[in-house]
């Protein structure tokens, strides 16, 4: 008996550290990542760059990943183009550059809004099949 309860709780205790380490929330991450890459892609004219912005050099607009503490994980565009995202996102107004060229208004095209919305109806899947896979791999 003392040996079944022994095998049991280092069974426990293998489980809880593979679903609290790191392969959950890159799994999460991960199709967190490829969502928002394709909706900004799809909005960006194919690549994930957008066309006459910093021509030689192009900002880009990937989405990354980062787990902040044991319960969170952050998934956004990269930092420096958080900016370029939010006009591709909410649009822009008219008007004149820093340096005073005229900037013309674009439309927004909603890509974050949809990519949110998509990372909020799969991710939690992603989250359910991890877990279902390691409950599977040390009770079957």
């Amino acid at each position: 008996m003392a040996d079944s309860l022994a095998g049991l709780a280092r069974k426990v205790q293998r489980i809880e550290k593979e679903l609290s380490d790191e392969s959950l929330f890159r799994a999460v991450g991960m199709k967190g990542k490829q969502i928002g890459n394709t909706n900004i892609q799809a909005d960006a004219g194919g690549d994930l760059a957008l066309s006459n912005w910093r021509r030689g050099q192009p900002i880009n607009m990937g989405v990354r990943f980062d787990q902040k503490n044991q319960s969170t994980l952050e998934i956004g565009p990269r930092p420096r183009a958080r900016g370029v995202t939010k006009v591709l996102n909410e649009g822009r107004k008219a008007g004149v550059s820093r340096r005073g060229r005229p900037v013309s208004a674009s439309a927004g095209k909603g890509s974050w809004d949809k990519a949110s919305a998509e990372m909020e109806r799969e991710l939690p899947d992603v989250a359910r099949k991890h877990t279902q896979r390691v409950l599977r791999k040390h009770f079957s």
